[in-house]
């Protein structure tokens, strides 16, 4: 989101698949390497890795970070679990790279688009795309959803007592006058 707030910035290169030529890569920067195992915590969230502005470039080079976690090693890959998105200038037809459930990634049609978009180009391909993570449920219990409430709770009350700081502040002033 932070990197394209609408959900339509493309970024031309070389096609992972053989036969085609440049195309332009919908920007996705959590989906290569958006399954659970390659997710990391801040404050006790739970968060997707997620790829570096050097995941596009043309060639891989020695040292080069392509994703934060740096599980991803090489430019326009994907890991188990994640995808690839990009369409084809001269035709409108969109293309994935997906890893789910099979022994290595495949490639798969997503048509032409004309018509189909409705939103921002990023979101039609979400919709198009049903990952793993959407199709299983996670149960109450599991380790992500109680590390969520509990991050939340704290949030919670930090806010609370900061929003409770502030208008004994606000009186204070008020008072002052």
């Amino acid at each position: 989101m932070l990197c394209d707030p609408f959900g339509r910035r493309l970024v031309a290169g070389q096609s992972p698949k053989q036969g085609q030529r440049r195309v332009n890569f919908l920007v996705e920067v959590c989906d290569p390497s958006e399954d659970g195992q390659f997710a990391y915590t801040v404050n006790g969230v739970t968060v997707s890795d997620f790829y570096t502005p050097n995941f596009l470039d043309p060639v891989s080079a020695p040292g080069v970070r392509y994703s934060f976690s740096g599980a991803i090693t090489s430019p326009r890959s994907i890991l188990k679990g994640g995808y690839l998105s990009w369409g084809v200038p001269e035709t409108n037809e969109w293309f994935q790279m997906v890893w789910f459930g099979t022994p290595k990634p495949t490639f798969r049609s997503l048509g032409v688009l004309t018509g189909k978009v409705t939103g921002s180009l990023r979101s039609t391909i979400d919709r198009l795309t049903p990952t793993p993570l959407e199709t299983k449920p996670l149960g109450a219990k599991a380790a992500s959803v109680v590390a969520a409430q509990k991050a939340y709770s704290m949030v919670g009350d930090a806010s609370s007592g900061r929003a409770d700081a502030l208008r004994e502040q606000i009186k204070s002033i008020k008072a002052a006058k």
